[in-house]
């Protein structure tokens, strides 16, 4: 499964679109903890497909975003600060 640029940037502003709401939303404070976890995780699971789209990197169809580190790792593809916590977010994307 060959990925192109042109679908890791469809990935990667459907990201923006999910972090877009996530900052809309993060301040009300009737906003459900599940509603701003789910575009968390979404936002986080469409930014890491779209850095191993854009290099080609054939990755499963998953929500899972231990994999899609795991992935990245053995990719040489380095994670910015912070993200050991990336998957506390898998749950928002896999059960609801």
């Amino acid at each position: 499964m060959k990925r192109s640029r042109e679908f890791a940037q469809g990935l990667l502003d459907k990201a923006r679109g999910d972090q877009f709401a996530l900052v809309r939303l993060v301040d009300l404070p009737e906003a459900p903890l599940w509603i701003l976890g789910f575009h968390a995780q979404q936002a986080t699971e469409k930014a890491m497909k779209a850095v191993l789209a854009s290099r080609s990197i054939e990755y499963p169809p998953t929500h899972n975003l231990v994999s899609l580190v795991t992935l990245l790792r053995k990719n040489g593809i380095t994670l910015p600060p912070g993200s050991e916590q990336l998957p506390q977010l898998t749950p928002f994307g896999v059960a609801f």
